[in-house]
């Protein structure tokens, strides 16, 4: 397709449509991203038709809008022909006269589109302010665009880029060389803190949609942490996702390979209260949950309710696998403790088996004695130091 509208534009195909240059295609992947219906070069325009001058026939100027949609126009133009400027006036003059529903858009990026999808979607016409913080380097939009005003030390504005982390949530990198300030800061808590006030000095922002991304400031409002758990949509979409993942596969796998297990009941003490053949049925008998008890059986707490709970079967939690490769090179049998280093199960049992063999061998080295001469005690003291310093991991 030969272009006469966008100069050094090569043609460019997605999902089966030819455009006219690259960025007009990926215009109409971003619309199709953003679930606005928009047609291709629907139709052409005739902004001033075709007349005689003194029997010179003077050709008509026509138009054919790059993309039209529901009230709208947006024309891509990356490298605009020397003439567009002046037929630019005409377009819209023709539009105001004659298709006054249709609004003409102009973009040159495929940023500048994104920020404008939002402002057709909200019909918030796009405000900056100055970065909160940042003096007159850096402002936020009311879409949620961040700017530079003193881009590498010069006076030019330039449109920063944003990333996006594993939950959505839009960041952007911020330097003040002459304060000393250099980091990453969300891009909703920028928005809020221009455009919203925080009169009762509430800690966090909320998207209102759920939606990290959209950082519109029509999305966003200042909240507590409750308030933020407590979104109607969060709660929703979390009940949704629990429900999916409670019938999926997965979690059938889960429920078999840790609630199937049998489980033993003690007090803190160590007396044994009860067995029972699965984590569910000991909650349902004990009025607790499956949850609880896996957490003491995997030696994430220590005890529930005042009771401890321990595997009855010879599967070993992922916390006791990581104790047992601590273990295997130091000589089990000769230390004071014997085989109990294989019977810890959990880091806080381990500690105090170990602390208990240290001392012992140390009483016993003072007096002279040569009962644990073999061992080499700095082993001990490795193990001792490879414990972590919390047990709750």
């Amino acid at each position: 397709m030969e272009n006469k509208k966008i100069k050094n534009a090569t043609p460019t195909e997605y999902k089966g449509v030819t455009y006219r240059s690259g960025l007009e295609a990926e215009c109409a992947k971003i619309f199709e991203e953003n679930g606005v219906n928009v047609q291709y070069e629907p139709f052409k325009l005739t902004i001033l038709p075709s007349f005689k001058y003194y029997g010179e026939s003077i050709y008509p100027i026509t138009y054919t809008p790059d993309f039209v949609g529901e009230g709208f126009i947006v024309e891509c133009k990356g490298f605009p022909n020397d003439n567009w400027h002046d037929k630019r006036k005409w377009i819209m003059n023709y539009l105001l006269k004659d298709r006054p529903n249709l609004r003409f858009y102009e973009v040159h990026t495929v940023t500048q589109l994104r920020t404008l999808l939002k402002s057709i979607k909200t019909g918030l016409k796009e405000e900056w302010r100055p970065v909160v913080g940042f003096g007159d380097l850096y402002e936020v939009s009311n879409l949620g665009e961040v700017r530079s005003l003193q881009f590498h030390g010069k006076k030019r504005t330039k449109m920063m880029v944003q990333s996006t982390n594993k939950l959505g949530y839009k960041f952007v990198k911020l330097r003040d060389w002459h304060h000393q300030i250099v980091g990453t800061f969300p891009v909703h808590r920028l928005v809020a803190q221009a455009f919203i006030p925080n009169l009762e000095d509430k800690p966090q922002v909320d998207h209102i949609d759920t939606n990290p991304s959209n950082n519109v400031v029509t999305n966003l409002k200042w909240v507590t942490p409750r308030e933020n758990q407590n979104n109607p949509l969060t709660l929703n979409r979390l009940q949704n996702s629990l429900v999916e993942y409670n019938k999926s596969e997965a979690h059938r796998k889960v429920v078999q390979q840790t609630q199937g297990h049998s489980v033993l009941q003690y007090d803190r003490h160590g007396k044994l209260l009860g067995e029972f053949p699965s984590m569910n049925e000991a909650a349902a008998a004990l009025g607790t949950t499956a949850c609880c008890i896996k957490r003491v059986c995997d030696g994430v707490r220590h005890y529930h309710k005042n009771w401890v709970f321990k595997y009855k079967s010879s599967m070993e939690s992922p916390q006791v696998q990581k104790i047992r490769k601590l273990i295997p090179s130091l000589p089990e049998k000769d230390i004071p403790i014997g085989n109990k280093l294989l019977e810890a199960r959990d880091w806080e049992e381990l500690q105090n088996l170990v602390s208990s063999a240290i001392v012992k061998i140390e009483k016993a080295n003072d007096k002279g004695s040569d009962k644990y001469a073999n061992i080499d005690i700095g082993s001990l003291y490795d193990l001792q130091a490879a414990i972590p310093d919390t047990y709750n991991i």
